[in-house]
């Protein structure tokens, strides 16, 4: 590995989690040596390795807020319908689309976003033709559906893009 210190600073204000993500998606092939290179220790770096696709910029705590934040009927239609490993990033994906207010509304130019994962009518109205959208577990089984068909991602969802589960 050639690069020097100033070509891989990193400003440190972001915690070791954020900088972790950062430098796996940047560097993956030196990843353990620049992470060991900026004092993470082995410890965080074998957590970080384990636990793929959590969302950042969120504390635990922030983390635990959101999932006790959200209604029984809502987890209940999460757990029914998405992976086990998928549910706690679906309550946080949920949270931020439409912090779990009923009926929901985000109007684009050009569509309408709606209810609880503000399912986009532009792209995916032929996916509830027919169907009250605004039925939770309607949404919910949309949704899944917009999961599955990005390859099992949460690319779709720009809050999926502001925590990095995209």
């Amino acid at each position: 590995m050639n690069l020097t210190k100033d070509e891989l600073y990193i400003n440190w204000k972001y915690n070791d989690k954020f900088v972790l993500k950062l430098l796996k998606k940047i560097y993956s092939n030196w990843f353990d040596d620049i992470a060991l290179e900026y004092w993470i220790s082995k410890e965080k770096v074998e957590q970080f390795k384990i636990k793929k696709n959590t969302p950042d910029y969120l504390s635990e705590y922030q983390i635990q807020e959101i999932i006790n934040s959200a209604p029984k009927y809502v987890v209940d239609l999460v757990k029914q319908n998405f992976p086990e490993n998928e549910v706690e990033n679906a309550l946080i994906v949920c949270f931020w689309e439409s912090s779990f207010r009923d009926r929901a509304i985000n109007y684009n130019s050009n569509s309408v976003d709606r209810w609880l994962f503000q399912i986009n009518s532009y792209y995916h109205w032929n996916k509830y033709l027919w169907e009250n959208i605004f039925d939770p577990k309607i949404n919910v089984r949309v949704a899944k559906q917009v999961f599955e068909e990005a390859w099992n991602s949460w690319k779709p969802w720009v809050a999926a893009k502001k925590f990095w589960l995209a």
